[in-house]
């Protein structure tokens, strides 16, 4: 008998053991779908551009960043996409036979085989979106080089040209740069350099295979395509065509080049900063540190971002030279002092540096827009112009005044300075946007803003906050209000947006502004309800998340 028992007990813990699923067991681990696309999408393709090369014209191609040379898939999952901004590389999978995800990078999708040639739709991050018509290409393995830039990065090659010695470099996408020219003038002593990021417009690459590079030259007498071949280790150049060699290349070693780089031909800025002239020469405005950049190459740049180390200390002496920017973006680097005087054409400033103690844009009287952050500014000397149209000050303990009189396109003002005190203005202010943080500013006439549509308030000792003068308003925010008992709003009739934090505030009457869509009210401690209306309480009920508050704060009719 207690044979037989064990026997049953036996029989049913088998039976429990089969029935649960055993990880181990090949025949539950669920299988990863195949796809033939796997196999078939492994290699080079090399995109067709010529449809694009006949339809549009030159300065379209210039402009179109949305141009490609070849898309490269490894059995391993890791592509390569070679197009006119550089490179992109990455991990891809194969979700289905008509779709390949690139992660980050984006995705290609509706890819279709037609006889030898691939065609798909890329959707690149941040790039482009395109229709991709392509043919294979040689096969290409992991480690190789991929495109002639890539293979050729860096070499220098070097011919003699009507008793001149030219020298050719190509650079992999160094900073924007793949390609440089120069050429040395014996008889002046000094050299000259066309490169693509100087001459920017003027070269458009349009073919980059391991094999070839071509691109178009803008000249006056139209535009020129120039074609680059390695035969037997020699750098071929055929114009228009590759039927008639036109000069012919030997490598040669850097140091050559290095050697005869002493001085651009022609007139020179001085640039005694280290740190600024090798900006320059990463972005390929100058090619020795030498103390002096070529002045025909600056005078024409329009947009100029510079970083710098924020422990690094930097002289910007030679920016004056800069006559037509527009765009002066300065990140970080210890800066004393600036001069932009003479920088006429400046439209926007954007800078950060911890030693500026004086701003004077007092000449720069096309300015639209300055933000300046993180300094000892003191001051701020704003042109007389009417052209500017906002500024943003910010993490800058220093300044105290700010006078926005006399500038009748101004519409946005912020400024976040814990020891401002003071903003002057005129009676007939534009301003739209003012937002303002400090510690010590005490009053704040707010009738000199009539037009004002979004105001911001916080951490100041303001104790009057009579809004009655702001009929435009529109957007109210206040932060760190502690002297205050209640808010006046009922001059305010455009309002649509009320943001409170951190207030002392014990009593709050909306039921005169009827515009009122959203309210956010946190962290008030003494305020336990809020009269409204009913318009109000049916808002509420139809959009609840653009109305948020504490929780033990309500919306009444009557809060008596």
């Amino acid at each position: 008998m207690k044979i037989s028992i064990l026997r049953v007990l036996l029989c049913l813990s088998l039976l429990v053991s089969c029935s649960k699923d055993e990880p181990s067991d090949p025949e539950n681990i669920p299988e990863t779908e195949s796809f033939e696309l796997e196999e078939k999408i492994v290699g080079t393709w090399n995109v067709d551009n010529s449809e694009t090369l006949a339809s549009e014209g030159f300065e379209k191609q210039s402009a179109d960043a949305c141009y490609f040379y070849s898309f490269i898939f490894h059995a391993d999952g890791t592509f390569i996409i070679n197009y006119r901004g550089g490179t992109l590389t990455g991990n891809y999978t194969v979700k289905s036979e008509k779709q390949i995800d690139l992660g980050n990078a984006g995705e290609v999708g509706n890819i279709r085989f037609t006889n030898e040639s691939l065609s798909f739709s890329a959707q690149l991050t941040d790039i482009c979106s395109k229709n991709i018509q392509s043919s294979p290409g040689n096969v290409h393995e992991v480690g190789e080089c991929y495109s002639f830039l890539n293979c050729n990065n860096a070499t220098v090659w070097q011919a003699e040209i009507d008793g001149t010695k030219v020298y050719i470099e190509f650079k992999d996408y160094d900073n924007g740069t793949w390609f440089r020219r120069y050429e040395n003038w014996n008889a002046y002593r000094c050299y000259s350099v066309e490169n693509n990021q100087i001459h920017e417009g003027e070269l458009v690459l349009i073919d980059n295979a391991p094999n070839r590079l071509s691109f178009i030259h803008s000249k006056t007498s139209g535009n020129v395509i120039y074609t680059y071949r390695i035969i037997d280790g020699e750098l071929k150049e055929f114009i228009n065509g590759e039927s008639t060699e036109s000069r012919v290349y030997q490598s040669v070693e850097r140091s050559e080049l290095e050697s005869l780089l002493t001085s651009e031909c022609g007139e020179k800025t001085y640039v005694p900063d280290d740190e600024f002239e090798g900006c320059l020469i990463s972005l390929g405005y100058d090619n020795v540190l030498d103390n002096y950049v070529l002045t025909e190459k600056i005078k024409i740049i329009t947009d100029l971002s510079l970083a710098f180390d924020e422990n690094m200390d930097v002289s910007l002496e030679g920016i004056e030279d800069f006559t037509t920017l527009q765009r002066l973006d300065i990140w970080k680097g210890k800066i004393a002092e600036i001069n932009l005087s003479n920088n006429k054409n400046l439209e926007r400033l954007f800078m950060s540096s911890p030693l500026l103690e004086s701003l004077d844009l007092s000449s720069n009287t096309k300015l639209q827009s300055f933000y300046y952050e993180r300094g000892k500014v003191k001051t701020i000397s704003l042109p007389q112009s009417g052209s500017l149209r906002g500024f943003e000050i910010t993490y800058t303990a220093s300044i105290e005044t700010m006078n926005i009189s006399n500038q009748p396109n101004l519409e946005y003002a912020i400024i976040e300075s814990e020891n401002f005190r003071e903003l002057i203005s005129d009676t007939d202010s534009n301003l739209k946007n003012l937002q303002l943080n400090s510690f010590v500013l005490e009053e704040l006439n707010y009738s000199l803003f009539p037009n004002l549509e979004r105001l911001s308030i916080g951490y100041t000792k303001i104790d009057d906050y009579n809004w009655s003068a702001l009929k435009e308003l529109r957007e109210l925010r206040v932060y760190n209000s502690e002297n205050v008992s209640t808010f006046d709003l009922a001059s305010n009739q455009k309002l649509e947006t009320i943001y409170i934090s951190y207030s002392s505030l014990n009593s709050l009457d909306i039921s005169a502004n009827l515009n009122l869509n959203s309210m956010f009210l946190t962290r008030m401690d003494n305020l336990s309800c809020v009269k409204v209306d009913q318009v109000h309480l049916d808002r509420m009920q139809q959009q609840p998340l653009m109305w948020n508050s504490d929780d033990h704060i309500s919306f009444s009719l009557n809060c008596d």
